[in-house]
């Protein structure tokens, strides 16, 4: 469902309307969910023997691309808020933000790489995942607590996306 999501609505949305780093983003972030959930189903060999490699494989590179480019998006654009690269700046009173950053960007980059070529790849993505966890508590729950939205483009939709990418790569 969630690869269909990217395929009838990101895909055209990107087409249609010029290409910012942003919308790859969304619909990477949605690739890359949808990734984790058909790794999970290789793995647990839910669709028979046959399929789980194919579909381990498939989701394996549909998360590993996308940790690659958020990765290298933190090291092009250290102020924004780690994650999910959309266009939330992080707040000035959050301290070591471009270290933290880079930190992030290190962290996806060795870990998108390592899930792409399988090397590692189960402690790779369990790295990608605390990784993510550890944002969402130092990060965006201080943010939301700071300034409670319950807006849809509020930092409460920064847990959510941050979680959910935590979540599948776990």
């Amino acid at each position: 469902m969630l690869f269909l999501f990217v395929l009838m609505l990101d895909v055209p949305a990107l087409i249609e309307n010029p290409i910012t780093r942003f919308s790859i983003s969304g619909t990477l972030r949605d690739l890359c969910l949808s990734g984790g959930a058909l790794a999970l189903a290789g793995a647990l060999g839910i669709f028979g023997p046959r399929a789980s490699p194919a579909l381990a494989l498939i989701g394996r590179w549909f998360f590993g691309i996308t940790m690659l480019d958020y990765g290298l998006q933190h090291f092009l654009h250290p102020h924004f808020a780690p994650g999910v690269p959309f266009p939330l700046i992080m707040p000035a009173w959050i301290p070591g933000q471009v270290p933290l950053s880079w930190i992030t960007g290190a962290v996806l980059v060795v870990g998108g790489f390592c899930i792409l070529t399988g090397i590692r790849a189960r402690a790779a993505a369990a790295w990608v995942g605390i990784a993510y966890i550890l944002l969402v508590l130092l990060v965006y729950l201080p943010m939301e607590i700071a300034q409670p939205s319950i807006a849809i483009s509020g930092a409460l939709d920064y847990v959510a996306d941050t979680l959910a990418v935590g979540g599948a790569a776990l």
